[in-house]
């Protein structure tokens, strides 16, 4: 270890501070610059989480079902934003539904909230 300390003779690696940055190749053009850009990260995405009316089955008569009771049934883990419920399955006991999110309007003929609504169930909506 004398003179240049393992470094060699000038150049920026023998410097103080000096190295090349992340993504360096020499002068050639660095594969971030030569791949394409595709697409962009939505800042405003919500993160929800998806169940079927079949998966509500498993609730006793009578149960008001909260994020609170579908996080201790283990149907939605991690953080989420809000939870959907989708219209695949049928319901046939009679629950309190607190849901976040649902896909259309009953008006609209659309699955989840026909059967959900058809069935002996009272759907309140917490917040959009």
């Amino acid at each position: 270890m004398g003179k240049t300390s393992t470094r060699g003779h000038k150049g920026l690696k023998a410097r103080s501070g000096g190295n090349v940055r992340p993504g360096f190749e020499g002068g050639q053009m660095p594969i971030y610059r030569r791949l394409p850009k595709r697409g962009f990260t939505n800042i405003f995405k919500k993160n929800l989480a998806v169940l079927n009316v079949r998966d509500l089955e498993r609730f006793d008569e009578g149960v008001t079902i909260d994020p609170q009771a579908l996080y201790q049934a283990d149907l939605v883990k991690g953080r989420v934003d809000g939870i959907k419920i989708l219209g695949t399955g049928d319901v046939t006991k009679q629950l309190v539904l607190k849901i976040f999110w649902y896909p259309k309007p009953p008006e609209k003929k659309s699955k989840l909230p026909v059967a959900v609504l058809n069935k002996p169930c009272q759907v309140r909506t917490l917040s959009r």
